[in-house]
């Protein structure tokens, strides 16, 4: 294949570097809802970015309130589709979380940019100081552990008194590295 689009709930760098490999072909995230069809994909210099389907669609990211947020903010995607006639969508919440991204692309399409999304708002786990721990996070540190050698799979809890406990079904035990 020339490429290979992947599409999830959050495409992590691992889902990409795996679908690469695998198919000996680029991997592209391809943000794509029920609702809407493709509300963003990859940009191909700027891997880390979406581009959004601005001919289509009107993409805000929102805060709890669901007040708009300066670009760079991270919270929930609203989609509004400019046509869809018989039963309009407006500000619909996706329960994605992601950032808008301000100033034009690198590669020069003048569509907006989003990042990549980072999970969803009913998947994440709220930090004590109010962040979100989405599953970016929890891929990343897998990765620096180097424990997608060893672990089979994997789940992650929130307990009461805001603890987190980490259930592993193993292939073998972790090196001492």
């Amino acid at each position: 294949p020339r490429a290979v689009f992947c599409t999830a709930m959050e495409v992590t760098d691992r889902c990409l570097q795996l679908a690469e490999r695998a198919f000996r072909a680029p991997a592209v995230d391809v943000y794509v809802t029920n609702e809407f069809g493709v509300v963003a994909w990859s940009c191909p210099v700027r891997p880390d970015l979406l581009h959004l389907n601005d001919d289509e669609l009107v993409v805000e990211v929102v805060g709890q309130d669901g007040s708009p947020l300066s670009a760079g903010s991270r919270g929930e995607v609203v989609v509004t589709d400019l046509s869809l006639m018989s039963m309009p969508l407006i500000r619909y919440k996706m329960g994605d979380i992601a950032s808008r991204v301000a100033g034009p692309c690198a590669c020069g399409r003048g569509l907006g940019l989003l990042t990549r999304v980072e999970g969803r708002t009913a998947h994440a786990i709220r930090h004590p100081d109010g962040s979100l721990i989405t599953t970016p996070v929890v891929t990343h540190l897998f990765g620096r552990a180097q424990a997608y050698e060893w672990v089979r799979r994997f789940q992650v809890l929130e307990e009461p008194g805001r603890l987190l406990r980490v259930l592993l079904e193993t292939w073998h035990p972790p090196s001492e590295t």
